[in-house]
């Protein structure tokens, strides 16, 4: 097991797009609800915990999927805690989670937010899922990027970016237009990179950049269950 529960602070989006921060304590534990032979893989982002994806990993499950939320290494931790880690060590443990779904699942769709986004997309690079989601998905490397860490993702960034040609699966791509980490206009640069797969796209007008939990999280997960029931029929 790696760590234990700390104390987090959770982002609550206003409508005009700030954040109330409260401090909350909220399991970092990765989860897994088995279900069906439609498997999801759940990525959080950079810095982040499975806390971030567990609303929509509860809600797909109640429709009967199969729902894994991992755990990344180095995240879920106290800084001091934080083990060096890197980006190709985050990239074998997504790929180490659809192997595990593939087990039980004969579909494994793919639902990232922010890195976990960027991870999902390197996953359909090499072929591993049915189908992805993605949201508020870094596209444009060397933005405001520091330290060893964060030059392992902007490193990430550009890895995947060469290789959006080989992405052959249906995509849904979300994007918040008042997100503060990510530029919006990352969602158009994916957009453009994975034509070949005629991409949906989603804009979000009153959500930051904890897409999962921010102020239209509800609809958030009435589009991705939309998005998941052309991959339900197949089960």
């Amino acid at each position: 097991m790696r760590g234990v529960p700390f104390k987090l602070f959770i982002c609550y989006e206003t409508e005009r797009g700030g954040c109330l921060v409260k401090p909350q304590r909220r399991s970092v534990e990765p989860f897994y609800f088995p279900g069906n032979r439609v498997g999801c893989l759940l990525i959080h982002g950079f810095s982040g915990s499975p806390s971030e994806m567990r609303l929509i990993g509860e809600r797909l499950a109640q429709d009967g999927l199969t729902v894994l939320g991992i755990l990344l290494a180095g995240h879920g931790l106290t800084q001091e805690q934080r083990p060096k880690t890197s980006w190709e060590d985050w990239a074998k443990e997504a790929e180490a989670g659809v192997k595990a779904l593939r087990k039980s699942c004969d579909t494994v769709i793919g639902i990232g937010l922010s890195m976990g986004g960027l991870l999902v997309l390197h996953l359909a690079t090499l072929d591993l899922l049915d189908g992805i989601v993605t949201m508020n998905t870094p596209m444009v490397a060397g933005e405001a990027i520091s330290g060893k860490v964060l030059l392992s993702l902007d490193r990430g960034i550009r890895q995947v970016e060469r290789k959006l040609d080989l992405v052959k699966c249906p995509a849904l791509l979300m994007q918040s237009m008042k997100d503060r980490t990510v530029n919006p206009v990352s969602v158009k640069i994916l957009q453009e990179k994975i034509q070949q797969v005629r991409p949906t796209v989603l804009l979000w007008e009153n959500s930051g950049h904890i897409l999962t939990l921010g102020a239209e999280r509800e609809e958030v997960v009435h589009r991705v269950q939309d998005f998941l029931r052309q991959f339900k029929a197949q089960a």
